[in-house]
């Protein structure tokens, strides 16, 4: 995983809005939001909201909102040149600049 999160649960099953839109991109424009702060919100400001393909584990979906403003995202540098890490830093540059579903579609 690129990040020590949950974050690998909620970018697959992003709404097919944001498809072709790689990890970094959801998570410097988008802010994920539970259906509490659905339901709560104005019907003018969910209306762009983009709901989640599937529920979580937990039987919940989600939402993303985009942002007013991109955050800035700070990348892991890789330490060492060893072939173990190179890889592990390829992968990571893979998982969050190329779209994709599940990890399997970045090895194939």
């Amino acid at each position: 995983a690129v990040f020590d999160s949950d974050l690998d649960t909620y970018y697959p099953l992003r709404g097919s809005q944001l498809e072709e839109t790689c990890l970094f991109e959801v998570m410097s424009w988008y802010d994920r939001k539970t259906q509490q702060d659905f339901d709560c919100a104005p019907p003018n400001v969910r209306a762009s909201w983009i709901k989640s393909l599937g529920p979580r584990p937990n039987g919940e979906h989600f939402y993303h909102k985009r942002r007013a403003n991109q955050l800035v995202i700070n990348c892991r540098a890789m330490k060492s040149g060893n072939k173990k890490e190179l890889e592990q830093t390829y992968m990571d540059c893979l998982q969050l600049f190329h779209p994709h579903r599940h990890e399997d579609e970045l090895t194939d």
